[in-house]
Order: structure tokens, then C-alpha cells, then sequence
């Protein structure tokens, strides 16, 4: 069901897409810094605007991601800690009190 989901959302972005491409074929001048200017049309500039906004999200994503993990593992040491040390007094001998 959500493999279903999934595919009709990604059909109905590609036909949105592809429809958008058709209806604006008219180019757009791109200029940036260092004299780099091209000619592309919008449907190609907003991809590549989309596509650039997504790598950058993804990559703040990661960031906190790794940051977690690393916090992940410490805790996973510390617990290993904390269970070794806890069979250890479990093996200890009880002394009765008198």
C-alpha cells in the first residue's frame, strides 16, 4: 500500500514536471560571478535550483545525523560499562551481618 502511495506521488511530480517543461520552453540568462553567464530554460533552472536545495538539506541532515550516532555509540560503551561492572558485584560473596 505505501510502495503504492509512493509511486503515484512520484508519477504525478514527473507528469507535473514534465507538463511545466512543455508549457515554459522559453530560455532564462543565468549570470554569476566570475563572467560565467549560460542560457537555460526555466524548467532546467528550477531543477537545478530543486536539486541544489536538496544536496544542501541533505547535508545538514547529515551533520546532526553523525553528531547522534557518535552520541549513540557513546552510550552503547557506557551501558557495556555498566553491565560488565554490575556482573562483577553480582559475583561478589554476601556477607551476613551479625
Amino acid at each position: 500500500m505505501k510502495k503504492s502511495v509512493y509511486w503515484g506521488i512520484g508519477l504525478t511530480a514527473v507528469f507535473l514536471g514534465i507538463t511545466f517543461a512543455l508549457k515554459n520552453p522559453e530560455l532564462v540568462d543565468i549570470r554569476y560571478y566570475f563572467g560565467v553567464d549560460f542560457s537555460a530554460p526555466v524548467s532546467v533552472v528550477l531543477l537545478i535550483t530543486f536539486l541544489l536545495g536538496s544536496v544542501a538539506g541533505y547535508l545538514a541532515a547529515l551533520a546532526g545525523r553523525l553528531r547522534l550516532r557518535r552520541e549513540l555509540n557513546k552510550e552503547k560503551k557506557e551501558k557495556l560499562r555498566i553491565e560488565k561492572e554490575l556482573a562483577a558485584m553480582r559475583a561478589l560473596p554476601i556477607k551476613d551481618a551479625v
